[in-house]
């Protein structure tokens, strides 16, 4: 009975290789896992980089930055508080720099 069994499957196995095949790449399944993956973090960094530009906006028109979300109670971290590059640059800019004192000449013998 075994026999009938292992020939039946040896006959459709010649018959499926015999049949055409679909041309072109095949799909599957790791392949679409992973394409998934890429689609999540180019659409994360498109997210941060519209978030970005939303706050830049924001600081242009002078709007106030939305108010922050609480954390849990048991949070005992500090956070840093956020400095604007150009509010800094502009600080800079804007502190007079000391007159540089001219320096003894030096003695030739």
């Amino acid at each position: 009975m075994r026999y009938y069994v292992l020939e039946r499957r040896a006959l459709e196995g010649m018959v499926q290789a015999l049949q055409p095949r679909p041309k072109g790449k095949r799909r599957r399944p790791e392949d679409a896992l992973q394409e998934a993956g890429r689609e999540k973090v180019r659409l994360e960094r498109e997210m941060g980089r519209l978030q970005a530009l939303v706050r830049a906006a924001q600081r242009t028109m002078g709007l106030p930055p939305p108010p922050s979300r609480e954390k849990a109670k048991g949070d005992k971290r500090r956070r840093r508080r956020p400095q604007v590059r150009a509010v800094k640059a502009m600080a800079l800019l804007r502190v007079p720099d000391p007159a540089p004192t001219p320096e003894a000449p030096e003695a030739s013998p």
